[in-house]
Formats: C-alpha cells, sequence, structure tokens
C-alpha cells in the first residue's frame, strides 16, 4: 500500500479514523495504527497526518484533547453519540 505522501487526504482521513474508538485513545497509538494499516513507513509524512487530525476533530468527526502536535500527550476519540 502507499504511504501518506501518495494518498489523498481523504484516504489519509479514513485511515485514521478507522483506528480511533469511542473511548479516549493517544494520537500515537491511533497513528502508529493506521501507519502499520498503510504498510509503508518510507513515505511518513508527519505533518500531513497532524494536519488530518485536526481537520477530523474541526469537522466534528473525532474529538481531542492535549496538543494534537505531540501525539504521545494528547488524546482523540469518536464524538459521544447525540440523543435527540
Amino acid at each position: 500500500m502507499s504511504g501518506p505522501s501518495l494518498l489523498s487526504d481523504d484516504e489519509i482521513d479514513a485511515m485514521l479514523l478507522a483506528q480511533v474508538e469511542c473511548r479516549w485513545l493517544k494520537t500515537a497509538r491511533v497513528v502508529l495504527g493506521a501507519l502499520k494499516a498503510w504498510g509503508n513507513w518510507e513515505n511518513w509524512d508527519e505533518d500531513r497526518v497532524t494536519l488530518s487530525m485536526k481537520a477530523l476533530v474541526e469537522k466534528g468527526k473525532i474529538e481531542s484533547a492535549g496538543d494534537l502536535t505531540n501525539w504521545r500527550f494528547s488524546e482523540v476519540r469518536l464524538p459521544p453519540a447525540r440523543t435527540q
């Protein structure tokens, strides 16, 4: 599989979202899981992945706690289901 430099933004978002759960997880764990799924460690673009994580938060697809530029000290999760 291609590395993130060869994937579209939507593909990177999908790979990251596939790793996020309803409970809080370290951002590093989510990114590492996505990287393992990509299977290409050579074409890694840390800044692009961080921007994707931030965009997912801005779109409301995930929630974050902490500074997303520091993966070891931040966490992400899927937003809780909203009741009507």
